[in-house]
């Protein structure tokens, strides 16, 4: 899963396209992003209709108010600012047209997010694996299936995801959200470090997860479901693949320490 890499927490629908095109200075660019993030983010009535069409509806109050809060973080940062700046400057230099600048304001904030996941403490990484695991138990087998198997595109994993979050009781919803959050405040700092695993701990953790994948397996799954998987992974059924799948991911959650730390570090650093 991309990490719902399109971010719950902003959106880069009315980005208007510097004129002309080719030519315009930093400050006209810094400006037009004041008044865009103003009109977006600006006020009570604005920030709760970004977070209706975020999530696809209302959000009970509590959710809503964590919702409202951690755009407020990041659309409030300075650095946020300067990003943005810095995408559409770049759009323009490149004659980009509006729908082509859209884009590239949510790559950056995409990467923006999920470059962040990395710098994560441990336990908010494990956090956002458990989540995972939770939205594709959410998804129908089919788009599960789907999910493991890139069938589905970035926007088609973010609908999912921002649909089982909009369902979520408020402790649970504040939890992932804030790990979003922070991951995009941290990767604006440049601080913590990102987490690296050098390729001795990496080969370790790899074994350690293969084998408590294995034994999760076996242990939860028939025997010939197993086996079919791996002798042809598409040949089995939307929910044995899903099964298969969310039992694999679920077991590094099971792990004993160091490989715990280190398997989460390495899935999240394929994002």
């Amino acid at each position: 899963m991309a990490a719902v890499a399109a971010l719950a927490l902003t959106s880069p629908a009315g980005w208007a396209q510097p004129a002309p095109r080719g030519l315009a200075s930093e400050a006209s660019v810094r400006a037009e992003v004041a008044r865009t993030l103003q009109r977006l983010y600006g006020t009570d009535a604005a920030l709760d209709a970004r977070v209706r069409a975020t999530y696809g509806k209302p959000l009970a109050p509590a959710q809503a108010a964590v919702a409202k809060h951690h755009m407020r973080r990041l659309v409030r940062h300075p650095r946020f600012s300067d990003l943005l700046t810095e995408v559409l400057l770049q759009a323009d230099r490149q004659r980009l047209n509006p729908v082509e600048t859209a884009q590239a304001v949510q790559d950056a904030l995409s990467q923006l997010q999920t470059r962040g996941l990395r710098r994560l403490p441990r336990e908010q990484q494990a956090v956002l694996v458990a989540h995972f695991v939770a939205v594709g138990r959410h998804m129908d087998y089919i788009d599960c299936k789907r999910l493991f198997t890139g069938q589905l595109s970035l926007y088609q994993v973010s609908q999912q995801e921002q649909a089982y979050m909009a369902g979520l009781a408020a402790e649970p919803f504040e939890r992932i959200a804030t790990v979003y959050a922070d991951a995009s405040l941290a990767e604006l700092e440049q601080s913590p470090a990102v987490v690296v695993i050098d390729a001795e701990h990496a080969r370790a953790a790899h074994d350690a997860a293969r084998l408590a994948g294995a034994r999760a397996l076996w242990n939860r799954l028939p025997v010939e479901v197993v086996q079919a998987y791996l002798t042809d992974p598409a040949s089995v059924s939307p929910r044995d693949a899903c099964d298969v799948n969310l039992i694999a991911m679920a077991s590094m959650l099971d792990l004993a320490e160091p490989y715990r730390t280190w398997r989460i570090a390495l899935f999240i650093d394929r994002f």
